[in-house]
C-alpha cells in the first residue's frame, strides 16, 4: 500500500492532467461524482479524502 501511495504522490500532477483531459472530453464519464451513496454526497467524500491527503507531511 505504501508503494501505491508513493507512486500516486510522485505522479499526482500527471494524473491530474490526465483526468482533466478525460473530464473535458467525456464529461458524462464523471457524472457519478455528483450522486449520493447512502445519503452521503460522493463529491464531499472525495474532497475530504483529498484534503486529508494534503495534510500529510
Amino acid at each position: 500500500m505504501k508503494k501505491v501511495c508513493a507512486l500516486i504522490g510522485k505522479y499526482f500532477g500527471v494524473l491530474a492532467v490526465i483526468f482533466l483531459i478525460i473530464g473535458m472530453t467525456l464529461p458524462t464519464s464523471f457524472s457519478w461524482v455528483l450522486g449520493k451513496v447512502g445519503g452521503v454526497s460522493v463529491l464531499s467524500v472525495l474532497l475530504g479524502i483529498i484534503m486529508f491527503g494534503m495534510g500529510r507531511p
